[in-house]
């Protein structure tokens, strides 16, 4: 099943998370981070891209390629509003050295997440808050009513965190 076919059955917004490349030949000609959305004009899908556009280029400290709008079958197949994002180039001798770096890329996870729930209106809970806060709870071995609590919290978060976390993993 195709991306596109799988968000219309569940009737989500569309996120397609890549790292671009551009020759696959290693040069430090090009590189960072760019949002794909389908249309210039003001959609909902626009306004999505930019936000988690900020959030990623914030994040990755790459270069900011901008917020910008392609005919990909990705963003024009779906029936939601649709993004793309490309966080940086993996033929890029500048920026495959911060992707080799797991945390750096679950950072991109976390960016895209954040501003996933942003463009929701969900309240955005910083990713290291919540490790601060479930570390000191497990060290302190608060009660489990208190960790249900706690996670209860930020399941919204979490959950979107590990839409983006799951793409990231498979360049391990």
């Amino acid at each position: 099943m195709n991306t596109c076919k799988a968000s219309k059955q569940l009737g989500c917004q569309c996120l397609s998370c890549h790292h671009n490349a551009d020759t696959n030949i290693w040069s430090n000609k090009w590189d960072g981070t760019e949002t794909f959305s389908l249309s210039a004009s003001a959609t909902k899908a626009t306004k999505l891209a930019n936000i988690v556009h900020k959030r990623l280029v914030k994040a990755t400290g790459l270069q900011n390629r901008g917020a910008k709008h392609a005919n990909y079958q990705v963003l024009r197949d779906t029936s939601m509003p649709a993004i793309l994002t490309e966080g940086g180039f993996m033929d890029s001798t500048i920026d495959i050295k911060y992707m080799r770096n797991s945390a750096w890329l679950a950072s991109q996870g976390y960016a895209i997440a954040d501003g996933i729930a942003e463009y929701l209106g969900l309240k955005v809970i910083p990713s290291h808050w919540l490790v601060t806060r479930i570390q000191r709870s497990i060290t302190n071995q608060m009660h489990l009513k208190d960790c249900i609590v706690l996670l209860k919290n930020v399941a919204n978060t979490i959950a979107l965190n590990s839409m983006s976390l799951n793409v990231f993993k498979r360049l391990k």
